[in-house]
């Protein structure tokens, strides 16, 4: 049992591992994703300027979106490294993103991406050479609804929204006796780690859901071989952490002993 404090953490719950080579740079991090229920879904509009925020690395894109099409360029720095160019292509579908960026280096990312309910874009990213090396990413910003065009009826067309529609009689509802929210679905525990603009060195935005069947998740920090320490119990949250140069740090979010999805920085 690893423990701090009156706060104990089942050392035997096996931790899950990822990588991604891009550019010839090495990122480390896992967490658990999946797509979440947006209200009344519109086609959003990923065109403009944003910023990818993966690990210790920022990614600008510029895209321009053409129906369901993107494209654009990319960027990728870190620290004092020499900046490298991509390009980028792709398709939108809802709130969901899938593109490729073609690094000048011949590098190629592959970037899947879905803007969840509290209006994130959360995503993975691939080494499309070599696709079992995998990282995460998330971008700040809002992505708005595209207007759809105004409907231009055709010669001959008739409108049976306004024809009177023929009585119904209910039927009976049989209750199963659990409450169901229509079109909802749980979200699945995650938590990630990324700066953000302008944030100070050493430190690192930590963020994490543990969904509604966890609201009081709990997070851990285990620093290279040491034991895990509590952090925080809150189901849902984000907090900016003081990260060392050299260190290892593994943030586990967990409940009842029960590890939900781990996050690497180093």
């Amino acid at each position: 049992m690893i423990q701090s404090g009156d706060k104990t953490l089942n050392n035997s719950i096996p931790r899950k591992w990822s990588a991604l080579a891009l550019g010839g740079f090495l990122f480390t991090s896992i967490f658990a994703l999946s797509p979440s229920p947006v209200e009344a879904e519109c086609q959003r509009d990923f065109s403009g300027e944003w910023t990818i925020h993966q690990d210790s690395y920022s990614i600008p894109v510029s895209l321009s979106q053409n129906g369901k099409t993107v494209s654009g360029t990319a960027s990728q720095s870190h620290k004092n490294d020499p900046v490298i160019k991509g390009r980028v292509t792709g398709t939108v579908e809802g709130s969901s993103i899938s593109v490729e960026v073609n690094w000048e280096n011949g590098a190629v990312g592959v970037y899947n991406g879905r803007i969840d309910q509290f209006d994130m874009l959360f995503g993975t990213t691939q080494d499309k050479n070599n696709p079992r090396s995998v990282a995460n990413w998330v971008a700040e910003h809002h992505f708005k609804c595209v207007e759809a065009a105004p409907f231009k009826p055709k010669p001959g067309f008739k409108d049976w929204s306004k024809a009177e529609a023929a009585p119904v009689t209910p039927k009976p509802i049989r209750s199963s006796g659990k409450a169901l929210h229509e079109g909802a679905t749980p979200a699945v525990p995650r938590i990630i780690a990324y700066n953000k603009p302008g944030q100070t060195p050493g430190t690192q935005t930590l963020s994490w859901d543990g969904g509604p069947d966890h609201p009081y998740a709990e997070v851990w920090v285990k620093v290279n071989d040491e034991d895990a320490k509590f952090v925080v119990e809150k189901g849902k949250g984000t907090r900016e952490v003081t990260v060392q140069p050299g260190n290892t740090y593994l943030y586990i979010l967990s409940d009842s002993n029960q590890q939900l999805a781990t996050v690497t920085v180093k």
